[in-house]
């Protein structure tokens, strides 16, 4: 993950970023590929986590969820590290109020 993140950023060439215009998916193509990716990988965290079926994978789920940010943080790798959190404060995550007291014990 932390590959793919540095090559959608070393893509992006400085022109792109000094437009500050990041709306524009003509304007700044490269940024829009990455923020995409962003939301993917916010989508894809909260979507594992809310629906898996039952408790016990929901927390291995979690938890493995919350290693990956704890490593993505480690390496130094802010926009997976955010796209995770983003994903782990989603409603519909955290409104799973037992998942997360039993996370907490372990």
């Amino acid at each position: 993950m932390t590959l793919l993140d540095h090559s959608y950023f070393a893509a992006i060439p400085f022109e792109e970023i000094f437009t500050r215009k990041y709306d524009s998916e003509q304007i700044t193509p490269k940024i829009a590929v990455m923020k995409k990716h962003f939301n993917a990988v916010t989508y894809w965290i909260s979507t594992e986590v809310a629906t898996t079926p039952n408790i016990k994978k929901r927390v291995k789920t979690l938890t493995h969820c919350i290693n990956l940010a704890d490593k993505l943080k480690k390496y130094h790798n802010w926009n997976g590290f955010l796209a995770v959190v983003t994903g782990l404060v989603q409603y519909p995550v955290t409104r799973m109020r037992q998942t997360w007291k039993v996370t907490q014990r372990i």
